[in-house]
């Protein structure tokens, strides 16, 4: 959801007409938009974490929740966010952004589910595996990687992207 936020937020920005073409990824605002639509996905996760525990203290069930796991938490919506942003600048259209955003998110696990014997490398495979860190020992930050290839993997689409475009 918080990807999906992260891409409407510069598709809608780009279609009523905030960022010039040329100026999408090349001028200091575009970081600063990045950068925003991080600490807001982050923000809202945090706010989704507290509800998550709060009702889980309603319910009665119980919910010792450590310390870095919503760091970690909290670092997975920021890099979900930030990934929404980069297929928000390669896409462009809000109403295809919806679409496409879960569609990469869920497609390669879907895809290595069926085949067995396979590595999901997916960046929500990624993500659940920096947000179910519990301790530093824990051997799951590796989980990064994948994202930190997704997001890269993006970057590099995006910028290739506006330059063709603004070349047409």
């Amino acid at each position: 959801m918080l990807a999906v936020f992260g891409a409407l937020r510069i598709a809608i920005a780009h279609r009523q007409g905030a960022l010039a073409r040329d100026e999408v990824l090349a001028s200091p605002s575009s970081v600063g938009r990045a950068a925003s639509s991080s600490a807001l996905s982050a923000i809202l996760g945090g706010f989704g974490l507290i509800a998550v525990v709060v009702t889980a203290q309603f319910a009665g069930a119980r919910s010792d929740v450590p310390v870095l796991a919503v760091f970690t938490s909290i670092a997975a919506c920021a890099l979900a966010g930030l990934w929404g942003h980069w297929v928000g600048l390669i896409v462009r259209n809000p109403m295809i952004a919806m679409f496409v955003v879960p569609v990469l998110l869920v497609g390669p696990s879907l895809v290595t589910g069926l085949l067995p014997g396979t590595a999901d490398v997916s960046l929500s495979h990624g993500l659940e595996e920096l947000s179910a860190i519990r301790s530093v020992d824990d051997g799951r930050l590796l989980g990064i990687v994948p994202t930190v290839v997704w997001l890269g993997m993006f970057a590099v689409l995006s910028r290739a992207s506006s330059n063709r475009r603004d070349a047409l």
